[in-house]
């Protein structure tokens, strides 16, 4: 029965239990020495377990306070933005506004009757150079017609129609042709298509007064277009190989491939 007895149990159970509390009971001065390394390694153990939750409190804190930012941050993101996505349709509608205001005034102003019509779409063969407007023969247009840019420059003409819509050749179609004539020395050639960017313009001899930086406007002798309409910039003039004929090539003014709406002149005649 002894045999079963653990000594060094017991003598830990009066070093960690019964001393500890004797020494808190008695009153002499002798037993309290013996008590303080216990409430002494209790005080530390208290201060250490108070200060270690302190700093995993604000630990936890910080990173509370780190997620509140984040998700701020991904708000603020998200409202610029929102911002700037609303500026930029101001911005488009801005310039809407100032192209139709153009537009308008051209139409006014004009001596011809114009017709405001929207691009519907461009030509999809590679090699051609034409679109569909919004506007037929139910609103009066009608084949060989010019059709102008918002700008008041020109961009093409009718070829053909429809009740409610109409098909245009661009100026730089390889088919297109317009008489056209210099603005400055007034010299009279027709103006082709040549590329999405350029056009070039014939039957101009070496001698004739054609430089780089001339205007290109209609001619007098056109059966589509006012005479002095703006086309062109006269990009290069240099002789040809054999030094008799010069070669002309001229810029449109703007990009034909970006028109989203058009002026078709419809009651331009020689005689008018």
């Amino acid at each position: 029965m002894y045999t079963n007895f653990d000594i060094r149990r017991f003598f830990g159970f009066i070093l960690i239990v019964v001393i500890p509390l004797m020494t808190y009971n008695l009153e002499e001065n002798r037993w309290r020495v013996a008590h303080r390394p216990f409430t002494s390694s209790a005080h530390f153990l208290i201060q250490t377990f108070f200060a270690f939750t302190e700093s995993t409190i604000g630990t936890v804190q910080e990173y509370t306070d780190l997620l509140g930012l984040k998700k701020q941050h991904e708000e603020f993101r998200k409202q610029l933005a929102l911002q700037k996505a609303r500026i930029a349709t101001f911005e488009s509608l801005k310039l809407e506004n100032e192209k139709l205001r153009t537009a308008l005034g051209l139409i006014q102003d004009s001596p011809y009757k114009l017709e405001l019509a929207e691009v519907l779409s461009f030509d999809a063969l590679p090699d051609m150079r034409s679109i569909i407007i919004n506007k037929g023969t139910n609103h009066g247009v009608q084949k060989d017609m010019g059709l102008l840019s918002e700008s008041g420059n020109v961009v093409g003409y009718i070829i053909q129609t429809l009740s409610k819509t109409s098909t245009a050749l661009l100026i730089t179609d390889r088919y297109a042709v317009v008489d056209a004539m210099t603005q400055r020395s007034r010299y009279r050639g027709l103006l082709e298509g040549r590329s999405s960017y350029t056009l070039r313009l014939e039957n101009f001899r070496r001698s004739d007064d054609v430089l780089k930086g001339d205007m290109i406007v209609t001619s007098p002798f056109g059966r589509m277009f006012p005479k002095g309409l703006p086309i062109g910039i006269v990009e290069s003039a240099k002789n040809d190989a054999f030094n008799i004929n010069k070669k002309i090539v001229v810029k449109p003014l703007q990009s034909l491939n970006k028109l989203e709406r058009v002026l078709v002149i419809k009651n331009f005649n020689k005689d008018s």
